[in-house]
């Protein structure tokens, strides 16, 4: 038996900020690069001359031979930018760009750049915080800030060879090798889109004793990887596809006390509450057209 897998990354950044009086500026852009190879690699057999030294050959009863050899790249590239006003106004921009050796050649959606698919994924955010309004005097809640903001995040977790087609080596009445098919390809095979809505409040109460904060989402994911039903004449049951939705909503609540609060010791106590509901609302057909 022998496995070996390597990594290599790289995360090239480059930040800069600056401040004009009441306007706080800040931004950071870069590219990151990932590269994973694994290889592993084993053989088994019985009735060897020796446990301890085995001598593997070909009269080695019920000989087995097999591995898997698996590689996939990543890169990104990606800007953020932020801005304040008065410690009071919050806005925060980014957007990624970011392809994978595991999407198809021909997938639907994205930036065809460089001879690849890209996926483009942007994200907005605002905050208001409202306590430090010159207005604002209300003497239990010494802090209250409210937040808004919509994303989009990509998923490319599908098998590497999903977008290829493959054949596995197996035996055949334990003596005969042969190569069975294992894989349609489907060229358009690309990542995952989730698209998330949230809105949050968050506050503090009798001198930041009491933490009390909300958040609401609504999430959309589009072409969520699935595998659908193939006709039997490919001699297989099922191929990956990006025919798949999923729909998420959810709410979470979070309090923090500070019991007591001394000099040498504290006590505080919290909980979080949350509750979500997760809906398939799209799924490949298993209706096959001949």
């Amino acid at each position: 038996l022998f496995g070996k897998e390597t990594v290599l990354s790289n995360d090239f950044r480059i930040n800069w900020s600056n401040n004009y009086g009441a306007h706080d500026v800040a931004a950071y852009g870069g590219f990151r690069f990932v590269s994973n190879s694994f290889d592993d690699n084993y053989m088994s057999g019985y009735n060897s001359g020796n446990d301890k030294m085995p001598d593997f050959k070909n009269s080695t009863a019920f000989r087995s031979v097999n591995g898997t050899i698996d590689s996939w790249r990543n890169m990104a590239y990606y800007a953020n930018a932020r801005y304040s006003y008065k410690n009071t106004y919050f806005l925060e921009g980014a957007v990624t760009a970011e392809a994978s050796s595991r999407f198809g050649a021909e997938a639907k959606e994205g930036l065809d750049m460089f001879g690849v698919k890209w996926g483009l994924f942007p994200s907005v955010q605002a905050s208001w915080l409202m306590s430090s309004e010159d207005w604002f005097n209300v003497g239990a809640i010494n802090y209250l800030k409210l937040n808004v903001g919509y994303s989009e995040s990509g998923n490319d977790n599908v098998d590497y060879y999903a977008s290829r087609t493959y054949f596995e080596n197996l035996k055949y009445l334990g003596k005969a090798t042969s190569l069975q098919l294992s894989n349609i390809q489907n060229p358009e095979i690309q990542w995952e889109t989730n698209h998330r809505f949230n809105v949050g409040l968050q506050a503090n109460f009798f001198k930041n004793r009491l933490n009390l904060g909300f958040n609401y989402y609504m999430s959309n994911t589009t072409n969520l990887l699935t595998r659908k039903s193939v006709s039997d004449i490919t001699g297989l049951s099922f191929m990956w596809a990006n025919d798949g939705a999923l729909k998420n909503n959810g709410l979470e609540a979070n309090l923090n006390a500070v019991l007591i609060n001394h000099r040498n010791w504290k006590w505080q106590a919290g909980f979080t509450l949350g509750h979500y509901k997760n809906e398939v609302t799209e799924l490949p057909t298993s209706k096959m057209n001949y």
